[in-house]
């Protein structure tokens, strides 16, 4: 009997050496190794102090204080700061995740658009400088703009005859001092992300809506137009009418892409043409036949348009 597959099949699934697999692979295993070390040290190495919050904890015996149960939890929520403590948790978590998530997206939008690569360079480093500051470096910048006695805040409302304000003893101010602390920190790293997923969006996607956009509203500009009323009418009825369809005609042709492989230069001569018929059909030069004009993607290199008014296709 053939014992091949089952042999092939024990050898794929035999155990493999965890010490030889990490000397296989030594450099990206020392590359991890910063964040494995972090991640030991705060998440793993602290589980046992969540035990305190079931003690009556004193600094002399440490983890070793007696065991109080929920005593904790329920001498907290029959105390008068539970829900203020409590809501000032949920509102201020909530508006850092509106307001940061909002300004995050803007500045990934304000970059996105951003052609200059030595510009976008120095701004994204600026952006991202902040986060990298520790929350205690930021308290003591705040302390000096917000502080009462030598806050530069209070300085300029003091020059400008205004009394100075105790901010830290005011808790109505902190909802916006917080939010706006949050986003000038987090803003520009959390950018980042919405960044990637724009960068990485299909360039084909922006063209086909831009020029199914500029189709429609170029449809919609001429599509209101009877050729054949322009050329019924008479006099300074005549010249209004002209006039309008000559600036639609510059919009269709200067603004709106239905061909975005034709050069700008191109589309700025087929307007000059068509403004020229035009004025001549306004001297009674020519019969109200639309111009031909020459056009590389057609056989032959010509073109006729007809006034029938459902031109519009045809432009």
């Amino acid at each position: 009997m053939d014992n091949t597959p089952v042999k092939a099949a024990a050898k794929k699934h035999r155990l493999v050496n965890p010490f030889a697999e990490v000397w296989s692979k030594k450099f990206l295993y020392l590359l991890a190794l910063p964040a494995i070390v972090y991640t030991f040290i705060y998440g793993y190495m602290t589980l046992p102090y969540i035990v305190i919050a079931f003690q009556k904890f004193h600094y002399k015996t440490g983890m070793a204080s007696p065991f109080s149960g929920l005593d904790n939890f329920s001498s907290f929520f029959r105390s008068s700061w539970a829900w203020a403590v409590t809501r000032n948790t949920l509102v201020i978590n909530i508006l850092f995740l509106i307001f940061g998530t909002v300004f995050a997206i803007l500045l990934a939008l304000l970059l996105n658009e951003i052609r200059g690569k030595a510009f976008l360079k120095v701004t994204q480093s600026a952006m991202l400088f902040p986060y990298f500051i520790s929350w205690v470096i930021v308290s003591y910048m705040l302390m000096g703009i917000l502080g009462t006695e030598s806050g530069m805040l209070n300085r300029v409302i003091q020059r400008m005859g205004g009394e100075r304000i105790n901010f830290y003893a005011t808790p109505r101010y902190w909802y916006p001092i917080l939010m706006i602390l949050n986003i000038w920190k987090y803003a520009g790293y959390n950018s980042i992300i919405y960044l990637a997923a724009i960068t990485g969006i299909d360039e084909s996607i922006y063209e086909a809506a831009a020029i199914d956009g500029a189709v429609a509203e170029a449809k919609g500009y001429l599509g209101r137009f009877d050729t054949e009323r322009i050329f019924r009418a008479e006099g300074a009825e005549r010249n209004d009418l002209l006039l309008i369809f000559i600036k639609d005609i510059a919009t269709y042709h200067l603004i709106n892409l239905t061909s975005p492989g034709i050069h700008y230069d191109r589309r700025e001569k087929r307007y000059d043409r068509a403004v020229e018929w035009l004025k001549a059909v306004q001297r009674g030069d020519v019969s109200p036949d639309l111009p031909k004009t020459e056009d590389a993607e057609t056989q032959g290199g010509l073109v006729y348009y007809s006034s029938n008014p459902k031109r519009a296709q045809h432009f």
